[in-house]
C-alpha cells in the first residue's frame, strides 16, 4: 500500500506546507481547477496535457491498488487462515 500512497500524497512532509518534497498527484490535481478556472477561455493545451498525465498516473495507482486487493490481500488471508484467525475483507 505504501507504493500506491507515495504516488498519491506526500508522506515525507513534516507539515502541510513542507516544500522540501515534491508535490504528489493529490496536490497536483487540487491545483489544476484553479488554474483552469482563472481564465475566460477554454483550458490551455498545457492544462489539458497536465490533466492527461495526472489521469494516467491515477489510472496506474488504481490498477496497483486493485492488484493489492486481488493478490496480496488473498495471500495475507491465506496466512491468517492457516493461523486460524478471522480474515480481512475489503
Amino acid at each position: 500500500l505504501t507504493s500506491v500512497e507515495d504516488v498519491l500524497i506526500n508522506t515525507k512532509g513534516a507539515t502541510f506546507f513542507d516544500m522540501n518534497h515534491e508535490a504528489r498527484l493529490a496536490d497536483q490535481l487540487s491545483n489544476l481547477p484553479s488554474v483552469v478556472s482563472s481564465a475566460d477561455t477554454r483550458p490551455t493545451q498545457q492544462a489539458q496535457d497536465a490533466f492527461g498525465e495526472y489521469a494516467a498516473i491515477a489510472d496506474s495507482a488504481i490498477a496497483a491498488f486493485d492488484a493489492i486487493l486481488g493478490d496480496d490481500l488473498q495471500a495475507l488471508n491465506d496466512l491468517i487462515q492457516s493461523a486460524q484467525l478471522p480474515a480481512i475483507t475489503a
